[in-house]
């Protein structure tokens, strides 16, 4: 895979473990995070992704700057119902550099101390029923999203959304042609075949420049079922139908196997959808079989794992997912994991679970 969605942070947790064989997920996070090998930013479709480092850079010419530009914009709408405006936040973030120049990662709490402004209130301009909210978090993601700063070691425990913020490290620019050539040759080396659509949802990109950069890299046209076409790298050899491996894996919700694609039916039947995806398109915790998505799966609020199949399985199946449930159940160690967009049968799981315990 080319990044992890880290937007819910057990994601990037749960997905290492059930591809790995790491020991407790405190360890696995101090190798992530620890290590200062691997990055938490925002980058395609303004979705947050943990990433190398050495990536970094090839990530923010190919899509992060541009989100840049409309977060700022953005941002200063949202200024002018405070009637502040560009002065004032270029006085803001030139003031949170200045204080991580020192080198010492701080949370946003801490930066808020030392620069109260970061706790500004400001309502949606237009909208007189809009709510107060604080800019802070929004001026700390530009400047992550502008190279100015990053997103340090979570804050707290491996299942924190807060992290702690530091000055980044310069880097030289990047040709952003080429960036896009690296980004989407890497998306089809571990996606491929894709379609058009699929690689203009997975980038975020428009049409213009989805065009421009598959004229870039060597690709070449398969044929799919259902009669739709899709490409992959030049000298990639497609497989035949889907390879059983005889598997059970439990992803977790927003896993990048299931968020890798637009369309899904090929590996997720569309009848489950209802079950499985939350009305924004968010794929909650998957149970996999011989290379599919076969059901989903949650915790009850003791932390035990349950899990249902949406298509018929043999004994054999059931007793390898039944295993793999353990096994999740043991990596998390008696925590309870409720993924940040919740979808009907991880909601329902839940909720037969804590029924059967009263």
């Amino acid at each position: 895979m080319v990044a992890f969605h880290a937007t819910d942070p057990a994601t990037v947790h749960l997905g290492l473990a059930a591809r790995l064989a790491p020991g407790s997920a405190e360890s696995l996070s101090d190798d992530l995070f620890g290590s200062g090998n691997f990055v938490k930013m925002h980058a395609m479709r303004r979705t947050v992704f943990v990433v190398s480092r050495a990536d970094v850079p090839m990530l923010r010419a190919a899509v992060v700057l541009d989100l840049a530009v409309k977060e700022r914009r953005a941002i200063l709408q949202l200024l002018t119902s405070a009637d502040l405006g560009e002065a004032w936040l270029k006085s803001v973030t030139d003031s949170i550099c200045a204080v991580l120049a020192d080198g010492v990662p701080r949370s946003g709490a801490a930066l808020g101390k030392l620069e109260p402004r970061l706790t500004q209130q400001v309502r949606a301009p237009g909208r007189a029923s809009a709510k107060w909210v604080s800019v802070g978090s929004r001026v700390l993601g530009l400047l992550a999203m502008e190279g100015q700063i990053e997103r340090g070691s979570p804050m707290g425990s491996w299942q924190s959304n807060q992290v702690s913020w530091l000055r980044s490290t310069d880097s030289a620019p990047v040709d952003r042609a080429a960036a896009c050539a690296w980004l989407l040759a890497g998306y089809l080396a571990q996606y491929g075949p894709a379609t058009l659509e699929d690689m203009a949802w997975w980038t975020g990109w428009g049409k213009a420049l989805l065009t421009r950069t598959l004229a870039q890299i060597d690709t070449r046209t398969v044929e799919l079922e259902h009669g739709r076409t899709g490409m992959v790298l030049l000298g990639d050899v497609a497989e035949d139908g889907l390879v059983d491996t005889g598997r059970a894996v439990l992803l977790p919700s927003l896993d990048p196997s299931v968020m890798g694609w637009k369309h899904r039916d090929w590996y997720l039947d569309p009848a489950m959808a209802d079950s499985l995806i939350d009305r924004t398109g968010n794929v909650g915790p998957t149970v996999w079989w011989g290379g599919a998505v076969v059901g989903g799966w949650g915790q009850d609020a003791q932390g035990i794992v349950r899990w249902e199949s949406l298509v018929a399985l043999t004994a054999a199946a059931r007793t390898a997912i039944a295993d793999e449930a353990d096994r999740v159940m043991h990596f998390l160690a008696g925590r309870k994991v409720s993924p940040r967009f919740r979808t009907p049968l991880e909601q329902y799981l839940a909720a037969t679970a804590q029924a059967e315990t009263e």
